[in-house]
């Protein structure tokens, strides 16, 4: 199964970081799945943000920006 190694949580959402390399996103009132964001090439491993913006490093080496806002990777510089 699917490694849960992070995890955010606020009023709406809870945000986690698995180790099948997504970022995933869940309702907190429903307990439903909403979102699942794919851009690493390993685990994700870790995971900070607020106000809609997300990182996230991974065992790829990378660290991702988040619009969540969006529901969407932001384009890297």
């Amino acid at each position: 199964g699917t490694r849960i190694n992070a995890i955010h949580v606020d009023e709406k959402r809870l945000i986690v970081a698995c180790s099948d390399h997504m970022l995933k996103v869940y309702a907190v009132e429903s307990k439903e799945l909403v979102a699942e964001h794919a851009g690493h090439l390993g685990p994700v491993l870790s995971l900070t943000g607020a106000d809609g913006l997300f990182y996230t490093g991974s065992t790829d080496q990378t660290a991702k920006l988040w619009s969540l806002v969006e529901s969407k990777l932001t384009p890297e510089p």
